[in-house]
């Protein structure tokens, strides 16, 4: 198979590289200015009258800077060395809200310092140890007082640090050598009383001499004892000196290099000049909007010119839903009792999209077991999980049992419209091999149940591509009438092309308010290469225009009553 499948895409191919080979010429920009003249002196005026307006509302601010020295402390270094300051954990420390509140308290501003650090900015020089402080206030000596109130606040908290870091260490050392001395004077004691011992035995008899010999290696072990901890306490004693006479000739730890002072004039450009660059700013962005919308508005919104692109049947369009239903469990529209006229009209379409799986389902060669469904899309958000859903949905009401597979374990978004949450055990565990039976998860629906996608894999793709996805959907297959694969999208990564190749058909799900044709074409094209079944498209949110004195389609949606659910049934 040679990279196109068929001259019909090799045509099209062609045309959309003569498209947009083409280079734009001065002949375009003047067309799309005389056919948009509105726009382009429109968007002039708004950018020119607007930015006019908001430099002359605003408040004259005045800007104040200032520096810091950072030098070595001992705080997080090891063995009470010096460390080097690392600038942007620093310069973090400076905007810290401790520093801020006590500026502000030192000040009398009378806040917590949070407004503080709106206007602050600390910048380190890169190949040096200082630190660049800046505020921006509407007072001249408020803007420098900050700034000397950060420096000073700052530096006194860091040198305090290294004070309480060496106190520490002090109390530390005197602690242990209060224990080593006590412990020197009961080894002294303990010799004192065995020598003692060792002159008593010597006063004896000669022949009432046997002990003496252990007396003198009980005395020998005491006295090298004795000497061990004589050394250690010496070695402390020394520590002690050395840590007190570093703790004393330490060179601090920061310093203000350069204090601010008040600023002479405000800061910022006249509300003229703003005005002028904002009209030529509003100039270039007109004839560029213009020049856009004349040519590169290439939005696959029809279903003839989407089928056209597709290769395949336009199998439903569904209309855009309200913003409350377009995440969560309120966009299963199938299992709502109520809503718009947009959610009747998406109803049915997903259940035209349930009878033509259906009819699909029946003309496969093979006619045992479940249909293997796969619905994907050619960019994210495009409303493919949605579709799979909800059309999953549609085929459990219709009275068969459906299992609907989480497989974008990327980005899973099944749980999320279910309500389930990110499960431990899931498809990524049974395609790693950790786990060799399916966890399906009941839901509210009769006869509907999840495989969820389950924790997120380091290698999604090789994992599909690792023949175990075969068996779990033969698996599936088995024990349902129609198994519905969410997928990731065609263009994103190579997992649909995978999951396609395993299944009996696909569904591609085009945005027509998103995607463009050119994307359209190319997710066609990777399926097509693939060798992968396309069923049909389907038109998402699509804008549903109904006139006033129109009233087609709409028969029995007012008072229809809602159809009587079957009994539960339970999947094999």
């Amino acid at each position: 198979m040679g990279l196109l499948a068929n001259p019909e895409e090799r045509a099209l191919q062609e045309e959309f590289s003569s498209e947009t080979g083409q280079v734009a010429r001065l002949e375009d920009y003047l067309r799309a200015i005389k056919s948009r003249p509105i726009l382009v002196l429109a968007l002039p005026l708004l950018f020119g009258l607007g930015t006019w307006l908001a430099a002359e509302s605003r408040v004259e601010t005045y800007s104040a800077s200032g520096s810091l020295a950072l030098g070595p402390s001992p705080v997080g270094a090891v063995n009470a060395n010096l460390a080097r300051p690392v600038e942007e954990r620093e310069s973090e420390v400076v905007q810290s809200n401790a520093v801020a509140a006590e500026v502000a308290e030192d000040l009398g501003l009378g806040t917590d310092g949070s407004e503080l650090l709106k206007n602050l900015t600390v910048q380190f020089v890169p190949g040096s140890e200082v630190l660049s402080l800046s505020y921006v206030g509407t007072e001249p000596q408020e803007s420098a007082d900050v700034v000397n109130g950060f420096s000073q606040s700052y530096t006194q908290m860091r040198e305090a640090q290294a004070d309480q870091f060496y106190t520490a260490q002090l109390e530390v050392l005197e602690s242990q050598l209060t224990e080593i001395r006590a412990e020197v004077a009961e080894l002294d004691r303990n010799v004192q009383t065995l020598d003692r011992e060792r002159l008593a035995i010597l006063a004896l008899e000669p022949e009432f001499r046997e002990a003496l010999p252990n007396a003198n290696l009980v005395l020998a072990e005491a006295r090298a004892a004795r000497v061990e901890r004589n050394r250690v306490l010496t070695v402390m004693e020394d520590s002690k000196r050395t840590l007190t006479l570093t703790a004393q000739t330490r060179q601090a730890t920061a310093t203000v290099l350069r204090s601010a002072t008040p600023a002479e004039a405000p800061s910022g450009v006249s509300s003229l000049l703003l005005a002028i660059g904002g009209a030529l700013l509003g100039l270039v962005a007109g004839i560029a909007a213009a020049f856009l919308w004349e040519r590169l508005d290439n939005r696959a919104k029809g279903s003839a010119e989407v089928s056209a692109v597709l290769g395949a049947p336009i199998l439903g369009e569904v209309p855009s839903f309200s913003r409350q239903r377009r995440l969560g469990p309120a966009a299963l529209i199938m299992l709502s009792d109520q809503g718009s006229q947009r959610v009747h009209f998406a109803k049915e379409a997903y259940r035209r999209l349930r009878s033509v799986l259906q009819f699909a389902s029946l003309d496969r060669e093979d006619s045992e077991g479940g249909f293997l469904a796969a619905v994907t899309s050619a960019h994210p958000s495009e409303g493919k999980s949605v579709t799979a859903a909800n059309l999953a949905v549609a085929l459990a009401q219709a009275g068969k049992v459906v299992v609907l597979v989480s497989a974008d374990m990327r980005r899973p978004t099944i749980e999320m419209l279910f309500g389930i949450g990110i499960q431990d055990d899931g498809l990524s565990t049974v395609l790693a091999g950790g786990r060799t039976d399916l966890q399906l998860l009941d839901t509210s629906v009769d006869r509907l149940f999840i495989l969820p996608a389950g924790p997120a894999p380091a290698n999604p793709a090789e994992l599909l591509a690792s023949g175990r996805l075969e068996p779990v959907l033969d698996q599936l297959r088995s024990s349902a009438d129609f198994v519905v694969v969410d997928t990731p999208p065609v263009l994103s990564v190579a997992d649909a092309l995978v999951i396609g190749a395993a299944v009996d058909g696909t569904l591609l799900v085009v945005d027509a308010q998103r995607t463009d044709s050119p994307d359209l074409w190319q997710a066609r094209s990777e399926l097509s290469r693939a060798g992968i079944n396309v069923i049909g498209g389907i038109l998402n949110r699509t804008r549903h225009r109904s006139s006033f004195l129109s009233r087609k389609n709409q028969y029995a949606y007012a008072n229809a009553a809602q159809p009587t659910e079957s009994p539960k049934e339970v999947a094999v």
